[in-house]
């Protein structure tokens, strides 16, 4: 049977009005976003990332960077790119947050940096790590672009985890979702004079700023439910898929897009408050499933921005995926490798880790945004009860 609808892995809704802001700027221009800390706003995340490193790597010479063996590539690919040397860190089951016991081990005198990555939006405790960091005098590194969201009370950052640095991205699929953009945030004093801008960091091209806004008007397109299945057809899209790559171009952050992104702000505690509300609901469907799974802690207020499960074996996992495509859902089984197997990455000869190997085969993401209805809901549940209990 025809699937009518098919709903996006993640993502929230642009309105014509904001998007429109991007075209004519609010008068007067709005100024750079000041979230309280010394900011750099770059072009995306990862650019920010690289920025980082390579102004890290001045201060020391250190050359080791510690980062989960489960996350996206993009994030070694930035430190690789700045001339340093990923080394990977198992993770813990329950919450994707780095395993304390394995840090301990891989932190040397040779780590420049410790970079904690926060999956799907979950707020890891981070005091045994910043511990290390401490003992060791390493740079602690916060990879929030896809936790952004939890950070922020009326545009000011209230949290800081413990981190010196915080990455965040407002790219494609992430808590501020506008396509473009990304920044890094000093949130240790003791860094406020190390200096990231660079006079020479180019602007985005007109042909650049031309597809950047493109991509804006045609995610409001198909993002649509009942158009995304369109794109989602095209190979040569690869929407979703991850690839090392480093292709990494260093640039400023667009001015135009300043009133999007507050605009979007603006109206985050309603964002935030329908992320709240789907998480409550998977949370209440897979209680009544919990023996076929692994359990999370997943945080009490904060919200998600996919919704993880964590399967016992990669047969159901994968059945799951099969059954929630063919009906319409936007599940995923986000990065398909740890670092260690990406393609690309064979040559830099990375440790295979037991935990990363487990989530890259066993775990599934449920979307999380405002196309998600009841009836949805719905059928995510009868889908967990007939492939979980019915064995179908």
């Amino acid at each position: 049977k025809e699937v009518k609808r098919f709903l996006a892995p993640a993502g929230h809704i642009i309105f014509w009005k904001e998007i429109l802001s991007v075209l004519f700027p609010p008068k007067p221009t709005v100024e750079l976003l000041d979230f309280g800390y010394k900011t750099l706003l770059a072009s995306s995340g990862t650019s920010a990332l690289y920025r980082l490193f390579s102004v890290l790597k001045t201060t020391s010479s250190k050359a080791e960077v510690i980062i989960p063996a489960y996350t996206c590539p993009t994030v070694a690919a930035a430190i690789i790119k700045a001339g340093l040397k990923p080394v990977l860190c198992d993770i813990g089951l329950e919450d994707f947050s780095l395993l304390a016991e394995n840090l301990n081990k891989k932190a040397t005198s040779n780590t420049l940096a410790i970079v904690q990555v926060e999956l799907f939006g979950i707020l890891p405790d981070n005091t045994l790590i910043r511990e290390i960091a401490n003992q060791n005098n390493i740079y602690f590194v916060g990879d929030a672009a896809q936790s952004f969201g939890n950070y922020l009370n009326d545009n000011r950052l209230f949290n800081t985890q413990k981190y010196d640095f915080l990455i965040f991205s407002t790219g494609r699929g992430k808590p501020l979702n506008v396509l473009h953009g990304g920044g890094l945030i000093v949130l240790n004093k003791n860094f406020l004079k190390m200096d990231f801008e660079e006079e020479n960091i180019p602007g985005l091209t007109i042909l650049e700023k031309i597809k950047s806004f493109l991509d804006i008007i045609l995610f409001k397109f198909f993002f649509n439910p009942r158009l995304y299945n369109i794109p989602k057809s095209l190979p040569f899209l690869k929407l979703g898929e991850t690839e090392f790559t480093l292709d990494i171009n260093l640039k400023r952050f667009n001015n135009r897009w300043n009133g999007l992104l507050c605009a979007v702000l603006k109206r985050y505690p309603y964002i935030f408050k329908n992320r709240l509300k789907h998480k409550e609901k998977y949370n209440e469907i897979i209680s009544r499933f919990a023996k076929h799974l692994l359990p999370l802690t997943l945080g009490n207020n904060n919200e998600l921005i996919r919704f993880p499960v964590l399967f016992r074996d990669d047969k159901t996992r994968d059945l799951m995926l099969r059954k929630l495509e063919e009906n319409g859902i936007g599940a995923t089984g986000l990065y398909p490798f740890p670092l260690n197997k990406q393609p690309g990455m064979e040559k830099y000869n990375l440790e295979d880790l037991e935990n990363a190997s487990c989530l890259a085969k066993q775990i599934l993401t449920l979307p999380i945004h405002e196309y998600i209805s009841d009836k949805d809901h719905e059928k995510i549940a009868v889908i967990f009860e007939k492939c979980l209990q019915n064995n179908l």
